[in-house]
């Protein structure tokens, strides 16, 4: 799990050097990402058999392959618009998103909690841009 994690910060690392630095078009940074991924599953996918990827919810399996495919697509073209921290300052807002979604269905106490945690979003990035990381960015100044 940790290798991963640490895989995963190095992709988007160099993902961000990519589309910032170098000005790779952001669509073609994720199309490769996907392609990568695609070549590292193979191996798997030859062992457990094209039998293993067959779904009774082939509608549902789509939906949710398009929806994935529109999130790293956006998540990509973010990386190449902002600083890395921000953009993982707002990622970490993900589970609120969820809360409050439970909250529509069925915990207002849960809603209630995510509104309160969700002030250090606002704290991260701030209502003004930091031009660098501080550890204080979104803290009023004097």
């Amino acid at each position: 799990m940790i290798a991963a994690g640490i895989t995963f910060s190095i992709l988007n690392v160099v993902t961000q050097w990519l589309t910032l630095m170098l000005a790779f078009p952001s669509a073609s940074a994720a199309f490769w990402q996907y392609a990568f991924a695609l070549i590292f599953s193979l191996p798997f996918l030859r062992r457990v058999g094209i039998g293993a990827m067959r779904t009774r919810y082939a509608w549902r399996h789509i939906a949710r392959v398009a929806l994935a495919t529109f999130g790293v697509t956006t998540w990509v073209a973010g990386l190449a618009s902002v600083p890395i921290w921000q953009a993982i300052a707002l990622v970490m807002t993900t589970p609120f998103f969820m809360i409050m979604g439970a909250a529509v269905s069925s915990d207002r106490h849960r809603f209630l909690g995510a509104m309160i945690c969700s002030r250090g979003r606002i704290v991260s990035v701030g209502p003004r841009s930091c031009r660098s990381f501080r550890p204080f960015c979104g803290a009023p100044h004097r």
